[in-house]
Parts: structure tokens; sequence; C-alpha cells
């Protein structure tokens, strides 16, 4: 689970596995998709993200000030899609998990 406060906008970061490795990205884009637990409502939908470390499945998302400034739950969930054109998704199980605080200050 990943939580920030409300407007933080330093980047999301995972690292994307399966069946407990990381995957190889070489030669895929990866894109982001941040749902809104409660409603369902996309906040961020298929935005670019840059692979860090493409052999060791690290990838990041820099957020807009718009993605983080509503205090809620989001069901996280990354595309990759290699160069022939097939897409993955992770975790391929459920959703990480986005948590936005109200900051106090």
């Amino acid at each position: 689970m990943k939580s920030r406060k409300r407007t933080d906008t330093y980047p999301i970061t995972a690292t994307l596995k399966s069946n407990g490795a990381a995957v190889n990205l070489t030669g895929y884009t990866v894109t982001i998709t941040i749902t809104n637990v409660a409603t369902g409502i996309a906040k961020v939908s298929n935005a670019a993200v840059t692979i860090t470390d493409a052999v060791n499945g690290r990838v990041s998302y820099t957020p807009s000030a718009g993605d983080v400034d509503t205090v809620a739950s989001y069901d996280v969930e990354w595309k990759a899609v290699s160069g022939g054109g097939t897409p993955y998704h992770f975790p391929s199980k459920d959703y990480d998990t986005l948590d936005i605080q109200q900051n106090l200050g």
C-alpha cells in the first residue's frame, strides 16, 4: 500500500513482478490507471509511465496536482505492453492501493 498526503506530487513507484520475480520491461511501454475505490471513477487513465530500470521492472509515475487533490482510497493498475502489442496488467491479482490523506498544513 502506498500513502501520501493530498497535493504531494513526488513520484509513485513500483517494481512490476510476475510470480514474485521482476519483469524485464525492455521494449515495453507502461501506463498507469488510478481509480477511486468508492466511486469507481478513474482519476488517472492510461497515463504514460517512465521505465526507470527496464531489466529490473522498475517504473515511476509523477502525478500532477490534480491527480492527488482528492482525499480517498484508490486502486492502482499498471499496464505493460510488449513491442509485439501484448498487454500485461500488474499486479496480476487485485490492485495496488494508493491512499491519499488530508494534510494538516
